[in-house]
């Protein structure tokens, strides 16, 4: 005598004394089995009570009798005029542009900055749209600027000009010889060091200054000079009648003094050229 029922399931057959019947196909299964998911079920899905979703469109398509296979519900669904994607989705070029019979659109949104318009990308100039905005702008400016634009009034202070003064034009340096030689043979000095630097004076300039540097030529002017104008006396052209003698005076010092250092530093300069050259002749004669 048998007790209990097998498993329907043909993998399993495992013999149950308290089987499970399906209560959608009817079928009987064991403890395992009993789910719908479990042995897979055929008739499971007139007892889901799910509505499966359109996976073109994504609504909901309900079945509309019961026990009827979902899978014919929406294959009615997407035969009967299921909405597709691509007449749904958003148009790209939605940029139309605003110039006058234009009928192109763009992708991406291009508004002039002056009007705040969109246009395409073959008028998005001001020049090429012809600009309302622009033009507006540029008559206001050109009737600003005409021959009978008013001003606002000036303040008198304003208006008048200062009267130089008679104290400027005294304390105004007299431009005498001195001043007037010094000034070429600086100039002369800083084209020659911008053209061709070097420590030692072209051979050029000590040819022209009667084979003097540069330092000697400009202290025997200063000298001439100093000596012409303490000969001649005050000079008519200064206002209040005198002269700058002692200013010449104090520049020629200066001049002086620079001179004689710099032959000073020559002195040197050939003083250890003369020990460097005997101490290498030292040098070559012990080796001989």
């Amino acid at each position: 005598m048998d007790f209990g029922t097998h498993c329907a399931v043909t993998t399993c057959k495992q013999l149950d004394f308290l089987p499970y019947t399906c209560d959608a196909c009817h079928r009987i299964h064991c403890a395992e089995h009993r789910a719908y998911t479990d042995h897979t079920c055929p008739e499971a899905y007139t007892k889901d009570a799910r509505v499966p979703e359109c996976p073109i469109c994504g609504k909901p398509v309900p079945v509309p009798r019961k026990g009827m296979d979902p899978n014919l519900a929406m294959e009615e669904h997407i035969n009967g005029g299921c909405a597709t994607p691509a007449a749904t989705a958003t148009k790209i070029f939605a940029n139309a542009c605003s110039f006058q019979n234009c009928k192109t659109k763009e992708a991406m949104p291009m508004r002039c900055a002056t009007c705040r318009k969109n246009y395409c990308l073959k008028h998005r100039i001001e020049q090429d749209h012809q600009c309302s905005a622009q033009a507006g702008a540029s008559q206001q400016r050109n009737q600003g600027s005409g021959p009978f634009r008013s001003t606002p009034a000036q303040p008198a202070a304003s208006r008048t000009t200062p009267a130089p003064s008679a104290a400027k034009s005294n304390t105004r340096p007299q431009q005498g010889a001195m001043n007037t030689t010094g000034r070429q043979l600086a100039e002369e000095r800083s084209l020659r060091q911008t053209n061709a630097p070097s420590n030692r004076a072209p051979a050029s300039a000590v040819h022209a200054n009667g084979g003097l540097s540069e330092d000697e030529a400009l202290a025997r002017a200063l000298a001439e000079s100093a000596r012409i104008s303490s000969s001649s006396g005050p000079t008519s052209n200064a206002p209040d009648g005198s002269n700058l003698s002692e200013e010449d005076i104090e520049l020629q010092r200066a001049m002086q003094q620079s001179l004689a250092e710099q032959q000073r530093r020559r002195q040197q300069q050939q003083q250890q050229q003369q020990q460097q050259q005997a101490s290498n002749s030292e040098s070559g004669c012990c080796v001989s």
